[in-house]
Formats: structure tokens, sequence, C-alpha cells
């Protein structure tokens, strides 16, 4: 079995052109609608693919000398599992953005992005 850690992970906002500046960790949820199809007379619904859907999330330390997207921006995500190695892309608008402080916490930022369109993996 082949395993990975997230360690050599990185996100960028910008088509790939900077990465987010001290970042902890990312995710991206691809989903699928589902169309139901039953009718009178069977005892099992009948349910079929839809629309795909893609959003994701990322968090990072703090950095005040990086520059973060603002809300409404439309963007290009371009996601890694490893710095080398591009998995996923796609157009995304931010939808929130959360900064967050704590006594004995760095502080944090967090982005929330929803896909516009196909996310391309690889």
């Amino acid at each position: 079995m082949a395993c990975m850690t997230g360690k050599s992970g990185a996100l960028s906002v910008d088509d790939g052109a900077t990465n987010v500046a001290q970042l902890v960790s990312w995710t991206i949820t691809q989903s699928a609608d589902t169309v139901e199809a039953s009718y009178m007379g069977e005892d099992w619904k009948c349910v079929k693919p839809g629309m795909f859907s893609w959003e994701g999330s990322a968090e990072a330390v703090f950095d005040t000398t990086a520059t973060y997207p603002t809300i409404g921006a439309e963007v290009t995500i371009v996601a890694y599992e490893d710095t080398a190695v591009q998995t996923y892309s796609g157009n995304a608008i931010i939808t929130s953005i959360e900064t967050s402080a704590g006594v004995e916490d760095m502080i944090t930022v967090s982005l929330s992005f929803v896909g516009d369109g196909t996310l391309t993996t690889a």
C-alpha cells in the first residue's frame, strides 16, 4: 500500500503562480446530485446521477506579508498532494474567509470556496 503524508502539500488560489503561505491544511469535496425516477408499483427507488459539484477549504497560519483573496473573488484553485505533483484544479469563488485568534494559539486564516465548473484531477 502506497501511503502519503500531507506535509508536502500546497494550495494556490491564483492558478499555481503562488502557493498560500503558511498552509496547514486543505480539503476538496466532490459531490454528485441524484435524481429520483421512482414510480408506483415498485418497492425500490430508481436513482440516477445528476449534476456534479465541488467545494473546499484551506487553513493557514496568518502571514502579515501574504495577500489573501477577498470574499466573492473568482479564482483558479490548484491543490497539490505533493508540491511537485498537481492533483486538483478548477475555477472557484471564495465564499468565506475566517480569521481566528486565541490566547495560546497562532492566528489562523481559513478560506472556503465553491467550484465553478469542472474540477480537473490528475
